[in-house]
This record gives C-alpha cells, sequence and structure tokens, in this order.
C-alpha cells in the first residue's frame, strides 16, 4: 500500500452553494503514487474559478501545493440546485503527486472564486509510504529551476567552475541525464503495471497486471528495483564524464531542471517533487529574471532569423502564451521557497562575487575570495564567444531593457499582468 485515506471532512460556508469529493473515498488504500481527487463545489454567485489545494504544516498553517482549474460541466448538481444555466462548470478533477508530502499529511481544498476570495470546503487526511531505494548515492543534485532565457546558461557556466560541482560540460549545458532517468521512474510510479503496454509494438499490448498480488509487485518491489537502477545510471554518468576530465571527486552534479522540456515530458512539478522525494539531500537554486525580460529576450532570440517579423505586434501579444507559466513558476517558488536558494539574474550579471558566495555558502562549499574571482575571470572571456546566445547586445544591456524596449502601454500593460509575480521577486512594476 502507498496511501491510505484515513478521514474526509466536508466545511460549510455561507458562501458556498454546496460541494462533495466524490472520490477518494474514506478507507480507501491504493498502490498508486498519486492521488485523484473528483468531485464539485458550487459558490453563491456561480462564477467559480478554480479550487486550490494546500497542506497543513506542523505549525497548522497552510503550504500551497497547486491551483487546478474547474473546468467540468455537472448538470445533475446545476439541475438539482434549480439553476437556470445548466452549462455552469463546478466539477473538477484533479490528479495530485504525492512526492514530497510528508507521511502523515492533510489537504486543505479551497474555492477560489473570480473575486479572488479563497473558501475552504475539504480536508482530506492521509497516510503515506515515501518512494525510496536502498541506493546510496556519492553525488547529490543541485537542481537549478527556472523559466527559458532567464541566464542559466551563464549560472551553470559558474557553477561547473567549482571543484566540487560536476556539470555536463557543454554549452549550453542543457544535458538532463537526473531528468531522463527520474523520467522514466515516473513512468513506472504513475501505473506502474501498465508502462510496457505504451511500447510500440503490440506485441506489448497486453495487461501485465493480471492479478492483485502482481500489481502490488508492480508498484512495490519493481518501481523500487527500478529507482536504485535509475539513480546507480545517474550517478554513473556523472562519474564518467568526471573520468573523462581527470578531475577530483566532486560533492555535487549540476542541472537545469526548466519549466518546460517538451510536449509529453511533465517536467513541471512533477519530475522536481520525484527529486526532492528520492534525493534529500537536493538543493535547489531557483533562478529568476524581471518577466518583461524574459519575454523580450524570447521574442529576439527565437525571430533573429526570421526577415521581416512584426516585433511590435510580438511584444503586444507574447505575454498572452506564458501567463500561466509564469504565474505557476511563481507558485513554485511560494512553496519552496523556504528550502530553496533565490538568485536573481541582476545581481547574478550586477554584483557576480558576492552572488557566488551566496550561493557556495548554500551548498555549504568552502571558496575563498580568490577562487570566486578565479571563476568569474574565467568565464568572462568565454562569455565573449556567446553572442548567439545573448539578444541585446551585451549582458549589461540585458538587465531592464523593458524600459527602453516597450512603449509606455506595453509597459503599463505587462505591469497590470504580471504585478503580482513581479512584486513577489522584488521587481518594480512601474517605470
Amino acid at each position: 500500500m502507498t496511501f491510505h485515506i484515513k478521514n474526509i471532512t466536508k466545511r460549510k460556508n455561507s458562501r458556498l452553494i454546496g460541494s462533495h469529493i466524490d472520490s477518494p473515498k474514506a478507507g480507501m488504500q491504493s498502490d498508486a503514487h498519486e492521488l485523484n481527487i473528483c468531485g464539485w463545489v458550487l459558490g453563491q454567485m456561480d462564477a467559480t474559478s478554480s479550487v486550490v489545494i494546500y497542506c497543513l504544516r506542523a505549525d497548522l498553517s497552510d503550504q500551497y501545493l497547486g491551483e487546478f482549474n474547474i473546468e467540468i460541466e455537472r448538470p445533475d448538481v446545476i439541475s438539482h440546485f434549480q439553476r437556470q444555466d445548466l452549462s455552469i462548470k463546478c466539477g473538477f478533477a484533479i490528479a495530485l503527486p504525492l512526492y514530497d508530502l510528508h507521511s502523515d499529511q492533510t489537504l486543505i481544498l479551497k474555492l477560489k472564486t473570480n473575486a479572488d476570495e479563497y473558501i475552504q470546503f475539504a480536508e482530506i487526511a492521509f497516510s503515506r509510504k515515501k518512494i525510496s531505494s536502498d541506493y546510496q548515492p556519492s553525488l547529490n543534485p543541485i537542481i537549478v529551476s527556472t523559466l527559458g532565457r532567464t541566464g542559466s546558461t551563464l549560472l551553470m557556466r559558474l557553477l561547473s567552475e567549482h571543484p566540487d560541482i560536476v556539470v555536463a560540460n557543454k554549452h549550453p549545458y542543457e544535458t538532463f541525464a537526473l531528468e531522463y532517468w527520474l523520467y522514466v521512474v515516473y513512468q513506472f510510479l504513475s501505473e506502474p503495471e501498465k508502462h510496457l503496454q505504451k511500447a510500440d509494438t503490440s506485441r506489448f499490448q497486453r495487461d501485465f497486471q493480471c492479478s492483485v498480488q502482481r500489481k502490488k509487485w508492480f508498484s512495490n518491489k519493481y518501481s523500487t528495483d527500478a529507482l536504485y537502477f535509475c539513480q546507480q545510471q545517474i550517478e554513473a554518468y556523472y562519474k564518467q564524464i568526471i573520468a573523462e576530465t581527470n578531475s577530483n571527486p566532486p560533492i555535487y552534479f549540476a542541472e537545469k531542471l526548466q519549466h518546460y522540456a517538451g510536449e509529453g515530458i511533465p517536467t513541471w512539478p512533477y519530475l522536481k517533487l520525484l527529486v526532492k522525494e528520492v534525493y534529500p539531500q537536493v538543493k535547489e537554486i531557483i533562478l529568476v529574471r524581471d518577466f518583461r525580460d524574459v519575454i523580450l529576450s524570447s521574442i529576439y532570440f527565437g525571430t533573429k532569423h526570421i526577415p521581416g517579423y512584426d516585433i511590435e505586434k510580438a511584444k503586444n501579444e507574447a505575454y498572452l502564451g506564458v501567463i500561466d507559466e509564469i504565474r505557476e513558476f511563481s507558485n513554485y517558488y511560494m512553496r519552496y521557497a523556504e528550502s530553496s536558494l533565490l538568485v536573481r539574474y541582476e545581481d547574478l550579471i550586477n554584483d557576480p562575487l558576492n552572488t557566488l558566495k551566496v550561493i557556495f555558502d548554500f551548498l555549504s562549499l568552502t571558496t575563498n575570495h580568490t577562487t570566486i574571482n578565479s571563476i568569474v575571470d574565467s568565464i568572462s572571456n568565454s562569455t565573449q564567444n556567446r553572442h548567439g546566445h545573448i539578444t541585446s547586445g551585451s549582458i549589461s544591456k540585458s538587465i531592464s531593457r523593458w524600459r527602453q524596449e516597450l512603449s509606455p502601454e506595453q509597459q503599463l500593460l505587462y505591469a497590470d499582468v504580471f504585478r503580482q509575480q513581479l512584486s513577489l521577486f522584488g521587481y518594480p512594476t512601474s517605470n
């Protein structure tokens, strides 16, 4: 058994017409590693937005886990409450990964209305078995969590210069060994008895499960052995890099783990949470850059080889494609702010010496001023050869470029759209 639902409590509120958790049920047990929560919730004003889930910390404060859209029509519910518009959406179906949650946990479900009110309507108490293997890694991961166009290549280059950190040393430092093998594990853990059926050949399309005992074997020993193997291969890969470079044995290996890694790859947040579960000693650096500069950099980087591209039109529309991504990134930071280190791109550029000292202190790595100076000097020349990666003419001009490149109207638009997220990371919302 992976998890057990101990109790489900319904919370009444005068601002709610009603709510119900259809599944799971109290007493339910499962060998899965994610919890499927289905039900409905209807506010007095009908206009509902989303379900926000928190977990209850030991100090009784709420820790944000995620926000999920209410997007299922439930005409049975609407007609029961004699509402005229049967198309009103009040149903939800949530697949919540259980990685990185404590063994005994209470989930708090709140309705978020279109007016940004939060109304609690249910609690789910459960216990779970954590995912682990007997493998004892000698290298622990540093994960750089970020969006694209935030300076992650520069940060990875800086980290790679420290003798206690190994990085797959090829620009732009986007070899995802950790992500690759843990994605394999993720597939095992999601539906372990069905992953073989996903093979292209019809030879493996039959059900491997067949019995309760076999399903338990898939979910327990099979998955644990798979995790052991994958952790072993991750370490073997980085030890091969160490052997090729004749380096001394390091303490960490470092990888980017960006918000989006490709279609069908559930990098955010599933693999991140899995990393934290199977590597308790993981160190996470959350790298952020002013989102307005991120958008401008993305526009110019993606269109520099397209003759006649309408840049002004892109500036007016590009933000629409990243709203959800930036909000999700910000929500993720709020969840892990206490256990991670926040690094701002602007600080990395303007004050690299002190920023690197903070990073290495966070990693508990011994460094002196001379070592940090040497690292900064070693990359300053190589950066001159990376102009293809830079879209602003120079690194110094990449900071606050939005002040010059966005019109006053565009500046107001971006500030309005991203006001909450910009303020969260300490960026100004006006010029």
